[in-house]
């Protein structure tokens, strides 16, 4: 469209120039000027009004379900002027919620004229795949094609309800500098539990398709309450926008993630591509790695062993696939041990002993990757936690305080550059309040006084199994063909509300990878 346009005011301009300058004489030439601008302006509205996603020739429609058709307006001039100059780069803040710190990402659908929406702040989480946003009333505001597959997610099996269900749609968003065009998102209908308060708008999940899975919509589960709630049987596996905007750029595929350790706006920086190794923070000569990485749903690493001061602990099975996650993940908000490995940990420090808690990670290279941590510094954070049965190995948000991180996704590896300062992030109240648990936790190693100032020993707690992906293993859901293609028709009818069923699913009590942590800050 934007080459037939240009080829007409390029071919018209001189033909008019030369037709008025050879009647009137160049001594009228500012005369000439404003007649040729006015035909030209002319000629160019009888020729977009020709062409496809005009507003002459194809206006949006909105349906008797509230949903908006395929909207091919182009940005305005307010939207173009509202995006930073680097294109590359998304600033991230970083809260409290629930407990623990929680990265944030400033996100805009487009409206149905072009515009910007005002900007949702979404849960930066690389432990899932689905981009949702709580409001529902972007039903109604944002413009987007629809499809005809459902998000369903259903959160802590045997504890507290929580999850959420919403339609799938693709549209454009915006975030920083970034625009992600023809990116599959969900609008929640119907939430419990989720970061939907407290300044916080939804979850931007940016790991890999094979966890944002999909559901027919015109499949209604049958059941009476909100207990044993199941989704439909998946039937896809889509593209999550982060993924899919880094390999729609071609090249190497790159993501880097940076975090001060500290609480407030700006704190953080989303990286992609060749900006993850050409910024401030990014020093190839401290370099640690790269390591393996996963890309079966996680960034998943596999750990060799973990060593607390000269104790060595190893056996810990990394394999996704058999449901034995070792993960990076930011949605999570502290590292999660091994019971045994904590318990160690936790005995040094009420020691007060110094010692240095290590990950021992398979090399690119075949070297292994020390990734070290000072046992107090962590403690002074109410960094760690313990797992429990079924769990196995996180590594969540508190790591990037330590360590800049850029993952190579062609490449399969992810590079650790050690932070020069560490400092302890502090809890803003006025911006989150803590959940309280609704399922009884263990009690910590030792009573620690309400009045306390300083950190005390470590609260564990007792999570289940994450598994987001209902019933099927990793990688065995298809992708669409042509995922950027407009989709045939609206959902039928209401939604009905739709939840996904959590594999390995257990006992009463074990809580999900997003639980609501009793973390110290």
């Amino acid at each position: 469209m934007w080459q037939l346009k240009s080829f007409a005011q390029c071919a018209l301009f001189p033909a008019l120039v030369s037709m008025l300058l050879a009647l009137q004489g160049c001594d009228h030439l500012a005369q000439v000027q404003t007649v040729v601008s006015n035909a030209v302006s002319d000629v160019k509205h009888d020729v977009e009004s020709l062409l496809p996603g005009s507003n002459q020739t194809k206006k949006e429609v909105r349906m008797q379900n509230g949903f908006l058709q395929p909207s091919h307006s182009q940005p305005s001039a307010k939207m173009k002027d509202s995006v930073p100059d680097q294109e590359d780069t998304i600033p991230l803040a970083a809260t409290s919620w629930s407990g623990g710190p929680r990265l944030l990402m400033a996100v805009s659908p487009v409206d149905a004229n072009g515009g910007l929406l005002p900007a949702q702040r979404l849960v930066v989480d690389t432990g899932s795949s689905t981009l949702a946003f709580c409001q529902s009333s972007l039903l109604e505001e944002a413009s987007y094609h629809e499809t005809n597959y459902i998000s369903c997610n259903l959160y802590n099996p045997g504890g507290s309800f929580t999850g959420y269900w919403g339609p799938f749609v693709a549209g454009q968003l915006h975030a920083g500098g970034v625009t992600f065009q023809n990116s599959f998102y969900s609008i929640m209908a119907q939430e419990a539990g989720m970061p939907c308060r407290n300044g916080i708008d939804g979850i931007f999940g940016i790991a890999f398709r094979q966890l944002d899975v999909a559901y027919p919509a015109d499949e209604r589960p049958d059941f009476a309450s909100n207990e044993g709630a199941q989704c439909p049987q998946a039937v896809q596996a889509l593209p999550p926008p982060m993924i899919q905007k880094l390999r729609n750029n071609g090249g190497v595929e790159k993501l880097g993630i940076y975090w001060s350790g500290q609480m407030g706006e700006d704190q953080g920086m989303l990286y992609l591509d060749d900006a993850a190794v050409t910024n401030e923070h990014y020093d190839k000569s401290s370099m640690l790695g790269p390591a393996v990485l996963g890309e079966v749903g996680w960034y998943d690493i596999a750990v060799q062993k973990i060593t607390v001061g000269d104790q060595e602990f190893t056996g810990f099975g990394c394999a996704p696939s058999s449901g034995q996650q070792c993960i990076m993940d930011t949605g999570t908000p502290s590292l999660v041990l091994p019971p045994q490995v904590f318990d160690s940990a936790a005995r040094l420090i009420d020691f007060g002993e110094s010692a240095t808690l290590t990950f021992w990670l398979p090399g690119i290279s075949g070297e292994a990757v020390a990734v070290s941590f000072d046992l107090q510094a962590l403690s002074n954070m109410g960094a760690l936690s313990k797992g429990g049965q079924g769990t196995n190995l996180i590594l969540g948000l508190p790591l990037w305080a330590f360590y800049y991180t850029v993952f190579d996704i062609s490449g399969q590896s992810v590079s650790f550059i050690r932070q020069t300062q560490v400092p302890a992030p502090q809890e803003t109240p006025s911006e989150s309040q803590p959940i309280q648990p609704t399922e009884p936790r263990e009690p910590p190693l030792e009573p620690t006084e309400p009045s306390q100032v300083e950190p005390g020993p470590f609260q564990p707690f007792q999570p289940g199994p994450w598994t987001p992906i209902p019933r099927h293993e990793p990688g065995s859901l298809p992708v669409p063909e042509s995922p950027l293609e407009p989709f045939d028709g609206p959902f039928d009818g209401p939604f009905q509300i739709i939840f996904e069923e959590t594999a390995n699913s257990s006992a009463p009590g074990e809580g999900r990878r997003m639980e609501e942590l009793p973390v110290h800050v």
